[in-house]
């Protein structure tokens, strides 16, 4: 959706599937899918001098498996220095941060920032393909597992990535 130029927003339908079985470590997760249905509603907002983008969303779940009370919101900030990349060929630095809070019994919290470099014009409402190289922090709850959510692991960990939209 957008609102101005500058102001936009989304409502996106997530299933989220999980299904465990054996060798897991959670043995009393085995029978359930552990799946949810969350609508994110999310805001994205541009500065008129394409240098700060921020936004934020909540993402209630809708059903869950099993049942489960669940909150879920985000909130992130970017700087771009030199603004977007208007040549798909050529990179620019940008600063990327991120903080979430989610949780069933209480309320988690998980922060990144990432350095990086990428093409495209992020500050447009038309999508472009583009590709980032980032070196990141990541603090909070691991993510890679999918009964996090029950068990409450955090990791603490430094990355780096290249990643490519197609």
């Amino acid at each position: 959706m957008t609102f101005s130029d500058t102001f936009r927003g989304a409502i996106i339908w997530t299933h989220d599937s999980g299904h465990i079985s054996d060798n897991v470590a959670l043995p009393e997760l085995i029978g359930p899918d552990v799946g949810d249905e969350y609508f994110d509603f999310r805001l994205i907002k541009d500065t008129e001098d394409q240098h700060w983008r921020y936004g934020g969303g909540f993402d209630p779940a809708l059903k869950s498996h099993p049942t489960q009370q669940w909150f879920s919101a985000e909130e992130f900030v970017e700087w771009w220095p030199h603004g977007p990349s208007k040549n798909p060929h050529s990179a620019v630095p940008f600063v990327a941060g991120g903080l979430q809070q989610y949780g069933t019994d209480a309320i988690e919290l998980t922060g990144n920032i990432q350095l990086g470099w990428a093409t495209g014009d992020h500050f447009s409402p038309h999508f472009e393909k583009a590709w980032r190289f980032v070196i990141g922090a990541y603090s909070g709850q691991d993510m890679r597992l999918k009964y996090y959510k029950y068990e409450g692991t955090q990791t603490h960990t430094v990355y780096a990535g290249f990643f490519l939209d197609i």
